[in-house]
């Protein structure tokens, strides 16, 4: 599988509340090497924040680092898709998307229409006009471009207000909320259509920036 990482693309590192700008020096499938500069410390095994610019936002990975960097704040070796745990556990990436969906407590008979504004292999972002709560159980149902509605069981974690732009398309004469969701069954079949999605996602907006003419 092709790396989604370019030789000299920009990326910003978040360390301990410290946004620091880099860029890829080398990389492989999994690895990148960057070099953040002097007095950035962090340890073999941290996981850290990584973020690379898009022509629609950015993409945000999580890295586990291998290799820290050097006295002069050179060399250091990130790997994508690390095993994190405690309040670091995204393993993959997240990106800004718009997917058709629709979610109901689970148990409950009907589903209601919501849509997808960010998604991971871990969970989404959701804005909804379903009577939900912090700590119900629901029914996601996403409908992917080109596959069949993928179904899964995520637990709603926090609640927050979002903006006209990004319920547009839902029904305005409801009451719309977005909803933070972590997965807690995603079948096989499933998790590979997800991956399949957000590879091909990642490197469509990454490639769509290289063609951007410089002005």
């Amino acid at each position: 599988m092709t790396s989604i990482f370019r030789t000299g693309q920009r990326l910003w590192l978040l360390v301990q509340g410290v946004r620091v700008a880099a860029r890829v020096q080398g990389h492989d499938q999994d690895f990148i090497i960057v070099s953040p500069g002097p007095g950035l410390a962090f340890d073999r095994g941290a996981v850290i924040a990584v973020g690379c610019p898009t022509p629609n936002g950015f993409a945000l990975y999580w890295m586990q680092v291998v290799t820290p960097p050097n006295d002069m704040g050179c060399q250091a070796v990130l790997r994508r898709n690390p095993g994190a745990g405690g309040n670091f556990n995204r393993r993959g990436w997240r990106m800004n998307v718009s997917l058709g969906a629709t979610i109901r407590r689970t148990g409950a008979t009907h589903f209601i229409e919501s849509r997808v504004a960010n998604l991971s292999m871990e969970g989404a972002f959701v804005v909804t006009a379903a009577s939900i709560c912090v700590g119900d159980v629901i029914d996601l149902r996403m409908m992917l471009p080109d596959t069949s509605p993928c179904q899964l069981t995520a637990r709603v974690f926090r609640l927050a207000p979002v903006t006209l732009a990004i319920a547009e398309g839902l029904p305005n004469d409801q009451a719309v909320c977005g909803a933070g969701l972590f997965f807690l069954e995603v079948p096989r079949e499933t998790r590979s259509i997800l991956t399949r999605y957000l590879w091909r996602t990642i490197r469509e907006m990454h490639s769509a920036g290289m063609r951007r003419p410089r002005g």
